[in-house]
């Protein structure tokens, strides 16, 4: 149902192969895909996934087998059509559109939550 595809917004993006409607949930990342990192900032490639709560921060936990909902890309100028708190569409999604979440959304608060749900 979801790949990932050269996109028009920036790199790689997450795209559906067929139409999805209003506020179904995606299957974005799996379980327990989170693991604390430490006090220290990654470097490189990593720091593109990885986010800060507290003073630690957290990254995927395998960085060979990352889940797709790694490679959302931006729509806060384009339109997002994925929540980013709790990963259903916002409205119907035909099928070889580009998942687009709304990175203005991500903060502490909503990764303390997303982080506690899945210890």
């Amino acid at each position: 149902m979801l790949y990932l595809a050269p996109s028009p917004i920036h790199g790689v993006g997450v795209f559906t192969s067929i139409d999805i409607g209003p506020a179904v949930r995606l299957p974005l990342f799996a379980p327990r895909d989170w693991q604390a990192l430490g006090r220290l900032m990654p470097s490189g490639i990593q720091a593109r996934y990885c986010t800060e709560e507290g003073g630690i921060w957290y990254g995927p936990k395998n960085w060979n087998r990352m889940s797709i909902g790694w490679y959302l890309n931006n729509g806060h100028s384009a339109g997002a059509n994925v929540s980013a708190l709790d990963w259903t569409t916002l409205r119907p999604i035909n099928k070889g559109e580009e998942l687009l979440v709304d990175y203005r959304l991500f903060d502490n608060r909503r990764v303390s939550v997303q982080h506690k749900r899945r210890k």
